[in-house]
């Protein structure tokens, strides 16, 4: 979550140390995902160090897509299926295969009417740049309401901290 409007930016270490501090959290409260943390986890993280003050939750793809438009962006918690492990070479995101678990991803931006695609969000993903276009992918839009619909949740950060420059 350190795009804009954060004004701060985030290592692999610093990474590393939300992500450990999430589980820390998850396993407190009685919750054990050995490969990966629940984003109210990560959220409260984040929260604790000071990243953001407070966040709110999106109810479904008309509160994600305007708080996108108008805020920035959101962390999406969703079912993570095999065949998007690897965008197409254009960078579409589509929901196939097995049902793996879940993943955070961050949706960044709303493309309305993509000229390949249609409407879609503009993911960017902590894997890295190898991971679809330089770390992104457009994920359509009626993708995204099966995955919300299957248990997925989308939370928003708000209320950065001041910092002095």
């Amino acid at each position: 979550m350190a795009a804009k409007p954060a004004a701060f930016t985030v290592t692999d270490e610093t990474g590393r140390k939300i992500f450990a501090a999430a589980r820390s959290i998850d396993l407190s409260e009685g919750r054990d995902f050995p490969d990966g943390a629940t984003v109210i986890a990560g959220l409260q993280a984040c929260r604790r160090a000071n990243y953001f003050l407070k966040f709110l939750w999106c109810f479904g793809i008309d509160d994600t897509i305007n708080w996108i438009v108008r805020r920035g962006p959101v962390i999406l918690g969703i079912p993570w299926y095999d065949g998007m492990y690897d965008p197409d070479t254009k960078g579409l995101l589509r929901v196939s295969g097995q049902l793996v678990g879940g993943h955070a991803i961050m949706a960044n931006g709303f493309w309305p009417a993509h000229p390949h695609f249609g409407d879609v969000l503009v993911l960017t993903n902590s894997w890295g740049k190898t991971w679809g276009i330089n770390g992104r992918a457009y994920l359509p839009v009626e993708d995204a309401v099966r995955l919300l619909s299957e248990d997925g949740e989308v939370a928003a950060p708000t209320d950065y901290p001041v910092t002095a420059k």
